[in-house]
């Protein structure tokens, strides 16, 4: 039975690669090829997955990754509008309680109100970071 022809064009680098080959195994042209071949689809299961599926497993990490960053950066804009709100409340509700405070006082209160605002922005969040080093941990086992 006869069998079926192949064929493809490679490269210069390629076609001495293959020689080189042949030289060193005593095969002939089509017999190496055949082998190369043969090596690579016995290891296309493995290939695949390094060549499409992880690829596409990052793509989809770094989609969740980008909406879960724009949703917490939006829930933080609008923690610090609120704090804003809750500042200025703060001080009219001072002043209302104390009409005869003077500028100082005034100017003192707002700048605590604010550091309490910074403050509870800028507080880590420990469930966050240990999303975050879980993903880097997996990256790490994932990079070749």
């Amino acid at each position: 039975m006869r069998r079926p022809k192949v064929q493809s064009r490679v490269s210069q680098d390629v076609k001495l690669a293959i020689e080189k080959l042949m030289e060193k195994t005593g095969l002939s042209e089509s017999a190496l090829v055949e082998e190369l071949l043969v090596q690579a689809l016995s290891e296309q299961d493995t290939e695949l997955a390094t060549t499409f599926l992880v690829p596409k497993l990052e793509a989809m990490m770094d989609k969740a990754m980008d909406q879960y960053f724009q949703r917490t950066s939006k829930l933080q804009a609008r923690a610090a509008l609120q704090a804003t709100m809750n500042t200025q409340l703060l001080l009219a509700m001072y002043q209302v309680m104390h009409p005869k405070a003077d500028e100082s006082i005034l100017r003192q209160v707002l700048q605590e109100s604010r550091r309490i605002a910074h403050d509870s922005m800028t507080r880590r969040n420990k469930d966050v970071e240990a999303v975050l080093g879980a993903l880097m941990e997996v990256g790490a086992d994932v990079t070749p």
